[in-house]
């Protein structure tokens, strides 16, 4: 279950497994009021959020959810500047479910083989990876999943300089973004980045993303949606002041 904190931010409150031959699940000693509900199986797509009321003491709600089977991504994570393969990297997916407490996980992970390969399956349309490995800058990469399908995915990571601490690097706009009533502000337009180059700025309200309301998307879903493959660009609806506009922003690999 998860509460709403703002237009744009869903946070965790409770989370169980269960395993039942009917799949039928019960969440009690709620708060009575609006709640949010996803439901997630291994093997399946995160289910899209249910919002129901909750009774005072006593009361019922249902929240029937119909899960799809995600699809996959088949990946390889090498050295950037080597090329060679990197065994037991760590591949995650982020996201609002990562933090919830569950005997299963509730968002796929996995660790690349002895060959630098990864497989994660039941992944929604559209995932952020999280990729990291000893003695390299870990990385997130934004990746399109074909839907019941397969989908390949090659990450190069970054070595780090004897004494240097690892980082993050990303594929994105090179903006910090923080949620702001119904829409995301830009808190700050790295120097050289894709948002740099179009004239974002601070205090930049972004309404929509490729069409699709922030409303819509929520907050992470909305990140997930701007950071993509390096070399395109994202369609993003800007708020400046009194002015609504459109702007593509190219994507670039952010080096953290």
């Amino acid at each position: 279950m998860l509460a709403r904190q703002g237009p744009l931010r869903l946070v965790p409150q409770r989370s169980r497994s269960v395993v039942d031959p009917a799949g039928c699940y019960e969440l009690d000693d709620l708060a009575p009021g609006p709640a949010t509900i996803v439901v997630s199986a291994p093997g399946y797509a995160p289910s899209p959020e249910l919002a129901v009321e909750l009774p005072a003491a006593g009361g019922e709600a249902v929240a029937d959810a119909a899960l799809e089977a995600g699809g996959r991504i088949d990946g390889r994570v090498r050295d950037e500047q080597s090329d060679a393969p990197l065994p037991g990297a760590r591949v995650t997916v982020e996201g609002a479910l990562s933090s919830a407490a569950s005997t299963f996980p509730l968002l796929a992970e996995g660790t690349s083989d002895a060959d630098g390969r990864f497989t994660l399956a039941g992944l929604p349309a559209r995932v952020s990876l999280f990729v990291a490995a000893s003695g390299h800058h870990a990385r997130v990469v934004g990746v399109d999943v074909p839907r019941g399908g397969a989908g390949a995915v090659d990450v190069a990571l970054r070595p780090t300089a004897v004494g240097e601490e690892p980082r993050v690097d990303l594929t994105g706009i090179g903006a910090v973004l923080a949620t702001r009533d119904d829409a995301l502000a830009v808190a700050q337009a790295m120097p050289g980045s894709g948002a740099a180059e179009v004239g974002l700025a601070r205090g930049d309200l972004i309404l929509r993303v490729d069409g699709r309301p922030v409303t819509e998307l929520g907050f992470s879903g909305a990140v997930d949606a701007i950071r993509g493959a390096e070399g395109t660009s994202v369609v993003l609806t800007i708020r400046r002041g009194d002015q609504t506009f459109d702007v593509a922003v190219p994507r670039r690999l952010v080096r953290g």
